[in-house]
């Protein structure tokens, strides 16, 4: 009974670990994208398409010219170049949601509680239908000028932390489910009487 109950211990410090580490570097990929790249998605020689560069190849001569104006971006093709900072701001801000997420998992850690476990992953399923749904807005508006071959690391770091925030999603649904089978299932039911 000692035996497995301390197995059963190690095994949860073991997964709440690997959560966290899991936490980290999705974190990671998430600065090193936004941040450390400067939100990049396509470099190629002095050419770079991201959310805040618009450096292209110059057509007349050699080297590259940047656009500083959105309204210059109708002449390279962009059809609605306002439009590119509505996923500019949900990609952003999807961070911050991961950022809230991770100290709302912190915290469910600790107090092993239903509904801390539920509120981080509904602030992991924002975080990734944020940065989903803002990389395939922004795709499609800058597919003018952007070359599959260009995609930069800063690109496959998105789509790497998508995948994190998939998986973390999918591991704090599992843990709200079994919190709450814990609780169902043992000897700790309360009943409120009026």
């Amino acid at each position: 009974m000692f035996l497995a109950l301390k197995l059963h211990k190690t095994y949860r410090a073991a997964s709440y670990l690997c959560i966290l580490l899991l936490c980290g570097l999705t974190g990671w990929l998430l600065v090193y994208s936004l941040i450390l790249e400067a939100g990049n998605i396509a470099v190629s020689g002095c050419k770079k398409v991201g959310f805040y560069n618009y450096c292209l190849n110059n057509k007349t001569g050699t080297g590259c010219f940047c656009i500083s104006q959105l309204e210059d971006l109708r002449k390279e093709g962009v059809a609605f170049p306002q439009g590119l900072l509505v996923p500019l701001v949900m990609i952003y801000s999807s961070l911050i949601m991961f950022l809230t997420g991770t100290l709302t998992l912190c915290f469910s850690m600790y107090f092993k509680e239903r509904f801390l476990w539920l509120f981080a992953f509904f602030f992991n399923v924002l975080s990734l239908m944020g940065i989903y749904l803002g990389l395939l807005l922004y795709l499609l508006g800058t597919m003018a000028l952007i070359d599959v071959s260009e995609l930069s690391s800063g690109f496959l770091a998105l789509l790497g932390a998508m995948l994190g925030l998939a998986l973390l999603s999918y591991i704090t649904r599992r843990e709200a489910n079994q919190v709450y089978e814990k609780n169902c299932s043992g000897p700790q039911i309360y009943s409120l009487m009026i």
